[in-house]
C-alpha cells in the first residue's frame, strides 16, 4: 500500500531544519500510534544510517481523503531531532537515498 508521509527535521540547537515527505510502500496502512522502522532500506549495503538517528518513528496523525482517486492515506510522523543542523542533513540525506523521498531543507 502506497502511503503519503511527512517528517520534519530539527537539531538540539533549536533550529527547524527541514522536512522529508513522499510516497513509502507499506504492507498495511498504519495507525496512530504505530511505529514505522527505517532501519533497513532496499539498498542497506549503500546506504550508511546517521548514529544520530535511531531509525524507528511513530505515526502522529493519520488522514484519509474523500474522494480521492489514487486512495491514498496521508500519515505524519513524529519528529526528528538530531544534534547539529550537519546531522540533520545526513539524515534527510539518508531518507531520499534509501527509501526515495524527498527533502525540503531550510
Amino acid at each position: 500500500m502506497i502511503i503519503y508521509i511527512d517528517i520534519s527535521v530539527f537539531s538540539e540547537e533549536g533550529e527547524a531544519c527541514g522536512n522529508i515527505f513522499g510516497d513509502l510502500e507499506l504492507p498495511i496502512a498504519p495507525q496512530i500510534g504505530d511505529y514505522i522502522s527505517f532501519a533497513f532500506t532496499e539498498k542497506s549495503n549503500k546506504v550508511v544510517l546517521s548514529a544520530d538517528f535511531d531509525s524507528i518513528l511513530k505515526v502522529t496523525d493519520r488522514l484519509i481523503l474523500a474522494n480521492a482517486d489514487n486512495q491514498k492515506v496521508q500519515v505524519s510522523l513524529s519528529d526528528i531531532t538530531v544534534p547539529t543542523r550537519g546531522c540533520a542533513l545526513k539524515v534527510m540525506a539518508y531518507f531520499e537515498s534509501g527509501f526515495n523521498l524527498f527533502s525540503d531543507e531550510y
